[in-house]
């Protein structure tokens, strides 16, 4: 986090942030960033998405408008 405050829930478990916190989300986990603040949250993010891309681990996951979790994206070979 470079910038701004707010939350984020991870799970079931609400983590507040601030400017220069720093956490890590484990794969698979359900995430989301709320913007508690009236400016931009700016994040710095990395990720291993290459090395889970190449090894055929990766999934994106979204919510559709029923609210439901849905395969968005996937590298896995069926």
């Amino acid at each position: 986090m470079l910038e701004g405050t707010g939350h984020s829930i991870i799970g079931d478990q609400r983590f507040d942030w601030e400017p220069f916190d720093t956490f890590c989300v484990l794969g698979g986990d359900w995430v989301e960033h709320v913007n508690g603040g009236s400016g931009d949250a700016i994040f710095f993010v990395s990720s291993d998405e290459p090395v889970l891309k190449t090894l055929h681990f990766y999934s994106r996951h979204g919510k559709d408008e029923s609210g439901e979790t849905v395969l968005l994206e996937t590298s896995r070979q069926f």
